[in-house]
């Protein structure tokens, strides 16, 4: 015989409830509370996670982000930057004021800046890893245009990476000064010249468009095809890296976002080039094992010599 089992359920203002309908779909025994695909394993991820480090490691790994405020993100990119050698980020949101010790990432250099001084937002920064040698190009750089271009040199070759912010409300003559910094950085003589930064012009909708035909002009290549900004109800391609010979390139793609809790987000997008670069020094250092010390023996010894000084042997623990 069919039972029937009644729930009452108090709906408070402001609390979070559970549904007649959910009530029911749990009482029947067969419903999964959290139905979906079944678990990566772990050798797995493992394996994903293994080739995708073996992938940034294999030459220089470059990262563009639209950070919308550095300063509060540091904790995170002290994890998540680690990956790359090169950093660039547009709207730091960093004032004139702020010091480059407050803006420390671990294994990076302090940043090259371009802080927005009149109003909030804006700004671009690049963080080089400390094992790398560069100094900065001001003389492509623009007074008005939020951008900052550096020169890298290794293994006896120099590469120009320069990272640009356009606000969307920017005006003609803003993008007369992007286009003549770019012109500047094409027309020096390094042939490894790499852009990268958040345009706001959407090349998802459009094949023909005034940035599309600046980086044909040159004949550059835009490196990354998939979209990089997400909102609630839309997606756009307005992060960008284009390079001048697609020759130096290893692979391009949109990295997951690693920021929380946004509903509208920037994707990291990622280069890496084929560069050689310098390996990271490892040093070598005696870590005592605590958890293996035969401390009876050492306090047997300690009882020894009450009121003398001890030497130890720091292999054998003998005085």
């Amino acid at each position: 015989m069919a039972t029937l089992t009644l729930f009452l359920v108090a709906v408070i203002p402001g609390t979070t409830y559970i549904s007649l309908i959910e009530i029911l779909l749990l009482q029947a025994g067969d419903i999964h509370p959290n139905p979906g695909p079944s678990s990566v394993s772990d050798a797995s991820l493992n394996e994903s996670i293994s080739s995708y480090t073996k992938l940034i490691n294999s030459g220089l790994s470059i990262m563009h982000l639209n950070i919308q405020s550095i300063k509060h993100k540091l904790d995170i990119l002290e994890i998540e930057a680690q990956a790359y050698d090169i950093l660039i980020f547009t709207e730091t949101w960093i004032t004139p004021d702020m010091a480059d010790v407050d803006l420390f990432i671990p294994n990076f250099n302090p940043p090259f800046r371009c802080d927005r001084a009149d109003r909030i937002g804006g700004g671009v920064a690049i963080y080089v890893r400390n094992t790398l040698i560069a100094k900065q190009r001001n003389d492509i750089s623009l007074n008005g245009l939020e951008s900052v271009w550096i020169e890298l040199s290794t293994h006896q070759r120099k590469l120009i990476i320069g990272g640009i912010y356009r606000p969307p409300d920017s005006n003609n003559a803003y993008w007369t000064l992007l286009e003549e910094s770019i012109d500047r950085a094409f027309s020096q003589t390094c042939d490894n010249i790499l852009v990268a930064g958040d345009f706001n012009i959407n090349l998802q909708n459009s094949a023909s468009n005034k940035m599309s035909r600046l980086i044909s002009s040159y004949r550059a290549e835009q490196l990354i095809t998939t979209p990089t900004h997400y909102t609630e109800h839309s997606s756009s391609l307005i992060d960008l890296m284009f390079i001048k010979h697609t020759d130096h390139v290893l692979t391009s793609f949109v990295a997951d976002p690693f920021i929380p809790d946004l509903v509208r987000f920037h994707c990291p997008v990622v280069t890496v080039l084929k560069f050689d670069k310098p390996k990271y020094t490892v040093f070598k250092r005696r870590i005592w094992l605590y958890d293996r010390g035969d401390f009876n023996k050492f306090r047997d010894i300690l009882k020894k010599h009450e009121n003398g000084i001890m030497y130890f042997n720091p292999t054998t623990l003998t005085p």
